[in-house]
């Protein structure tokens, strides 16, 4: 009563403070008669507080109750409101010392009524008082310090509080000087004490939402100083938590003390503590908490996670559902954005980390069951928390054998990733795909991977050849273990599906429309083989290898470098050396720089580093790049490796001693001798030998003069040596050239080597007589003599034979000397002479008294065809001729040898001779329909050459042979092409197939309407092989057609799809087209093209939410393409409500004709109604309107599919 006198609380009314009591208006503000808050500011209210407040604390120590409290006089309603008072007024004023004391006290006074027990009756417990209080206890926020504090500094207990304490960098409130701040921290820690104490002893349990309260207050209590992780993972126990200098330390003990039987259902309380757990761990990904620095944000949500780990302990078995909760929403709020959806996973794992181990199965199974979540973005985060489990989880072995609980967890985690390679959604089987081959690579760190791994895909293929012999077991419904998972009762055998239903899954997803989902299952495919030798079969290999030529350059990149490494791993699998020079070396030609660059450094990988002297090679992957070299020689992939040789930097050969090397493998008894001569015949086109004297040595005794010498070295080490004679010393020089020249004069030289004989000879003669240019016109002696006696060969052995040339071989050799010679010399050769191998060529009837007219052989035609081409070079009246002989001698012969010698010589030709370029190309065109595949392929190749190199233009009917090219049985032949059309005409117009839509389908069915002069005009015999039309070639039409649309862009579809019905629909209307066979045939393919899939534009509005990125990078491109294409839909609708009208007019003209393709108009009328969402009440034609609105009602949907079973169109979808 003393204390109540001195604060002279009487002067309050008695009805007032009775009334605030019972009602429990402790909300509103309090006010004190004038006279009581005049006497308030001459006392110390602190001092009394703290006086009562010993009292208070003596009498719970003595557990002293209300009942006994209140019978001594205790006025306990008076100092509720004073309580009540100045608690309001602290927290509006919270930023002045002198209030915000006060009221701490008046919180600490009203923690110490709460701990006095059986104040029930009494209305003790108020709420809003209580939260008011718990508001006092939340001012730290108040309290800024810097954000990392050394542990090393100070001593004692406030040494300790600076050191253990990180501090939020930012502050909702004005921040206090540093000794007011330590001052308030202080005393809110004493607060806390009083708080605990009520917690502890006090009836708090009893009230409803005192601890929704309590735990929200505390949570927020403990992010305002984030405690050293070490310190809290000692233990929050009564010697430490309650007696602690720390704010943190407070919170969290206060928090466990909730969690007991005092406070109702344990169970409830820690559900509640954990959401706000989930609060304190999504910080950082909200706008609102983006000030937060990333130091602080991990400092605080490891003690939170270690805080956890202690709930856990205390509660065991009730603290479940709260986990399953928060885990849950874990994935429920994943972000979108990518760097802030990694932290979030890595915040999860380790929260798991952390937990107790007879908690793991329990909560990982709440992943498992979210990867099944009808939200992409909530799969997506899941497929990447379970592959971060299964790198990180460690599973013990006992005897070779994984511990059973923890094994099957771990392929719970790889059963969930891998159920999701079948996901819906584009980015979330791509990712699963990606994290699954990731973790293939990197699981030989891992026992329980390799163990997994071996158990899938070695060990039931241990006994057969193939994995074809196993049975297949498929992937079974993961949602059905998701269930079961949520009735806890998982069955010990996870489902996984067998290596062999893996991979043609996989396959499968390898030609996936979307390139992330190709690129992520080509890297887990080629992953997979990586484990079992068994799986490199010929048929998975040709399937991956043929996605080398992907048309996305990001998937063209990755399989370069993947397959390189596959190749580097498994170096004598031949099969896979085949596949990768095949599919890999090509590639150098890419257009794409980066590609280029890739592949260049897997050369190097492959060959260069395993290149070792023949002494060393001790490795399988020593012999690598010898097999490497000589697939590329027999695969005639020689220019690849040539080109590769040229963007080396010397340097680097030098670096590698490459040239030494390759000497140390040079020998006829040495196994890669041959190889060794390949790879010097390509470096020293782009690198000096600065010695060569050991190519002539070689020559000289391997070659020169040597019976039954391999042709095939012998003409590797000529051009060697073509390259490398410059560095020889002069004697030498001198000596080879006397050597070259007595041979080729008495035509000693091979064929195979003439050429290249010829050449050094010629360019001794320049270097030894210091020549600076070549006077063709006025050639040397050597060049003379040599020439002259070609020609006086030729004509002596035609004057000794009458009908046939009986040594071909011999006059062989002086053709393709001749030919050679007068490569560098033209001018002196004879007219004569030339007149004369043309009639040996032509074998022309044309009785010639001046000329031998006989038959040749096919050899010698050969030579002939050489020798004449490079005639031809230089005397373009002699080109002309040759042409027309050439033309008759492609469309009579059928050896290959004539035909690719007869197209090299027509590509030269027209290089040199662009003018001729007309002339040539029907002939060169039909060989692209030769029976011979090598003669359809050279020819295609030179085509393409042309192209590439400007000596001809895509024009008229070049584009459409091409075309046709699609339909070869060839595969390559087949991926030339594409490649072609994509790489180069559609990077150089992309357009292209915009412009030239309508004409290719008047050109394949054989319909001369879109040839506007007679150019353009077909020869009999292209009209014969390139002919496509009638019912019996639709498919392969449609082919071409599919191709051209699936490369071209919204805009240019929108184009195709106006002009069809401009240009061949409405044409029909107007009677400038006529209906004949022909014309039926155009119809039909223009209706197949208006309604196939490849020509559809979505605005995207019914795009599914699995289809929605899950990346913020790539979020901006995905709505820029979606308003492009909303934009080009509007158009596509508008084009379509003009023209259905017209296309009624258009079907009842084919009904009255009797016409199939009268259903056809009907079935593409639907189709653009399904698909662009047209109301057919819109369509100004009021016939075709009713007719399609009967038929979308279902009314006449029996008559309509009767009608159309006889549709040619409808057979053909």
């Amino acid at each position: 009563m003393d204390l109540m006198d001195r604060l002279r609380l009487s002067l309050m009314p008695d009805s007032t403070v009775h009334a605030l009591w019972k009602e429990g208006y402790f909300s509103d503000e309090a006010e004190l008669p004038t006279e009581l808050e005049e006497h308030l500011e001459s006392v110390q209210i602190v001092d009394i507080l703290q006086e009562l407040r010993s009292d208070i604390c003596l009498r719970i120590r003595n557990r002293t109750n209300w009942p006994s409290l209140v019978e001594e006089g205790f006025d306990f309603k008076r100092y509720l409101f004073f309580i009540h008072y100045l608690l309001c007024t602290s927290i509006a004023k919270l930023g002045e010392e002198h209030h915000r004391t006060n009221g701490i006290c008046a919180a600490r006074l009203y923690f110490l009524f709460l701990a006095v027990p059986d104040g029930g009756p009494f209305l003790i417990y108020q709420s809003n008082l209580y939260m008011k209080s718990l508001r006092m206890l939340k001012c730290g926020d108040l309290v800024k310090k810097p954000e990392i504090q050394s542990p090393a500094r100070g001593r004692g207990r406030g040494a300790r509080q600076n050191s253990d304490d990180l501090q939020p960098p930012t502050s909702p409130c004005v921040s206090l000087p540093r000794h007011e701040a330590d001052a308030l921290k202080a005393k809110l820690v004493d607060a806390q004490h009083d708080l605990i104490t009520a917690l502890r002893v006090g009836d708090l349990g009893q009230e409803t939402d005192a601890v929704h309260l309590t735990v929200e207050a505390l949570s927020s209590i403990a992010t305002q100083e984030t405690l050293r992780a070490d310190l809290l993972s000692q233990g929050i126990d009564e010697s430490f938590g309650y007696s602690s200098s720390s704010l943190a330390m407070n919170a969290f003990f206060g928090l466990l003390t909730l969690c007991s039987d005092r406070y109702g259902d344990v169970e409830e309380n820690v559900r509640l503590i954990m959401r706000y757990v989930f609060e304190v761990l999504i910080l950082g990904f909200q706008k609102d908490s983006k000030g937060y620095s990333s130091s602080y944000l991990s400092a605080v949500k490891e003690t939170f996670m270690i805080f956890v780990y202690h709930v856990c302990g205390v509660t065991g078995q009730s603290a479940y559902t709260g986990l399953v909760i928060l885990f849950q929403h874990l994935c429920l709020h994943a972000p979108d954005q990518a760097d802030s959806r990694t932290k979030l996973i890595d915040t999860t794992v380790r929260l798991l980390s952390k937990l107790p181990d007879n908690f793991l199965f329990k909560l990982t199974s709440v992943v498992v069951v979210m990867s099944c979540h009808d939200k992409a973005s909530v799969r997506l985060f899941c497929v990447e928390v379970m592959e971060k489990i299964l790198s990180s989880m460690k599973v013990n072995f006992v005897d070779d054998k994984p511990q059973e609980n923890e094994y099957m967890l771990h392929k719970l985690m790889f059963a969930g990733v891998l159920a999701r390679i079948q996901d819906m959604s584009a980015s979330v089987r791509s990712r699963a795909m990606s994290k699954l081959a990731s973790h293939l690579k990197e699981c030989s760190d891992n026992r329980a991977s390799r163990y997994l791994m071996m158990e899938m895909f070695v060990t039931p293929y241990a006994e057969c050849h193939s994995i074809q012999q196993v049975l297949k077991k498929k992937f079974k419904n993961f949602n059905d273990v998701a269930k079961d998972l949520q009735k806890e009762t998982i069955s010990v055998d996870i489902p996984l599906p067998c290596a062999r239903a893996i991979i043609e899954e996989l396959s499968e997803f390898c030609n996936d429309d979307k390139v992330i989902v190709r690129k992520a299952a080509l890297q887990l495919l080629l992953r997979i083989l990586y484990l079992n030798v068994k799986f490199m079969d010929e048929h998975c290999l040709s399937e991956i290898g043929a996605h080398c030529r992907d048309e996305a350059v990001l998937v063209r990149k990755m399989m370069v470098q993947e397959f390189t490494d596959l190749l580097l791993e498994y170096p004598s699998h031949q099969q896979l050396l085949k596949q990768w020079t095949v599919d890999i070396v090509p590639l150098i030609f890419d257009s794409e720089i980066t590609v280029v660059e890739k592949v260049l450094e897997s050369f190097e990988r492959a060959i260069l580093r395993n290149m070792v002297p023949d002494t060393e090679m001790l490795l399988p992957k020593h012999h690598l790049p010898w097999a490497l070299i000589k697939l590329l020689s027999q695969l005639q992939l020689k220019k690849a490796f040539l080109k590769a040789c040229s963007l080396w930097k010397e340097e680097n050969i030098r670096s590698k001693k490459l040239i030494p090397i390759l000497k140390s493998h040079i020998g006829m008894e040495k196994p890669y001798n041959d190889c060794a001569w390949v790879t010097l015949s390509c470096l020293t086109e782009v690198v000096t030998i600065k010695d060569p004297q050991f190519v002539l040595d070689f020559y000289h005794n391997e070659v020169y003069n040597i019976p039954n010498v391999s042709t095939f070295i012998s003409q590797l080490v000529m051009d060697v040596l073509w390259y490398s004679w410059r560095q020889l010393p002069v004697s030498e020089k001198k000596s080879l050239e006397q050597e070259l020249n007595t041979d080729l004069y008495l035509f000693k030289v091979p064929v195979p080597l003439i050429s290249r004989a010829v050449d050094i000879r010629y360019g001794l003669h320049l270097h030894l007589e210091n020549i600076k240019s070549n006077d063709a016109a006025n050639p040397p002696e050597w060049a003379q003599n040599l020439i002259k006696r070609c020609e006086d060969s030729i004509f002596e052995i035609l004057k000794l034979n009458s009908g046939v040339v009986h040594d071909e071989e011999a006059m062989k050799r002086y053709i393709i000397t001749l030919g050679n010679a007068c490569l560098y010399y033209p001018g002196r050769v004879e007219n004569r002479t030339t007149k004369q191998l043309l009639q040996m060529l032509s074998q022309s009837q044309e009785e010639n008294a001046e000329l031998w007219s006989g038959s040749c052989g096919v050899e010698l035609k050969g030579g002939l065809i050489v020798t004449l081409g490079k005639i031809g070079l230089q005397n373009e009246p002699v080109a002309k001729r040759l042409i027309e002989i050439l033309g008759l001698l492609l469309s009579e012969t059928k050896e290959s040898l004539l035909k690719n010698n007869t197209l090299i010589c027509l590509t030269d030709l027209c290089v040199r001779h662009t003018s001729l370029g007309d002339e040539l190309l029907p002939d060169m065109c039909v060989c692209l329909k030769d029976s011979l595949q090598s003669v359809r392929q050279n020819t295609l190749k030179l085509l393409v050459q042309l192209v590439q190199e400007d000596y001809i233009k895509m024009r008229d009917n070049l584009a459409f042979h091409l075309l046709s090219m699609l339909n070869d049985e060839d595969y390559t032949i087949v991926s030339m092409t594409r490649v072609f059309f994509v790489d180069t005409v559609l990077r150089k117009k992309s357009n292209y197939f915009a412009t030239s839509f309508i004409a290719s389908i008047f050109h394949f069915n054989g319909h001369d309407h879109h040839r506007k002069s007679s150019k353009t005009a077909l020869t009999p015999k292209e009209k014969e092989v390139f002919d496509i039309s009638g019912p019996q070639n639709i498919q392969k039409r449609h082919n071409i057609y599919r191709f051209m649309l699936s490369h071209s862009s919204d805009e240019d579809r929108f184009r195709i799809s106006q002009h069809s019905y401009i240009e061949i629909c409405q044409k029909i209307l107007d009677g400038k087209l006529s209906l004949d066979d022909k014309g039926q045939e155009v119809l039909g393919d223009c209706l197949y093209v208006m309604d196939c899939d490849e020509i559809h534009i979505t605005d995207g509005k019914d795009m599914d939410e699995d289809d929605t990125p899950a990346d913020e990078e790539d979020a901006s491109e995905l709505v820029i393409t979606g308003l492009k294409k909303k934009m080009i839909s509007e158009l596509v609708k508008k084009h379509l409500y003009e023209a259905m009208p017209h296309l009624g007019k258009l079907r009842r003209k084919l009904s009255n004709m009797h016409s199939p393709l009268a259903n056809d108009v009907m079935r593409v009328l639907k189709s653009w109604i399904r698909n662009y969402k047209i109301d057919p009440a819109e369509i100004k034609d009021s016939q075709i309107a009713k007719e399609l609105k009967r038929i979308g009602s279902g009314d006449d949907e029996a008559s309509s599919s009767e009608e159309s079973s006889d549709s040619p169109s409808d057979k053909d979808d």
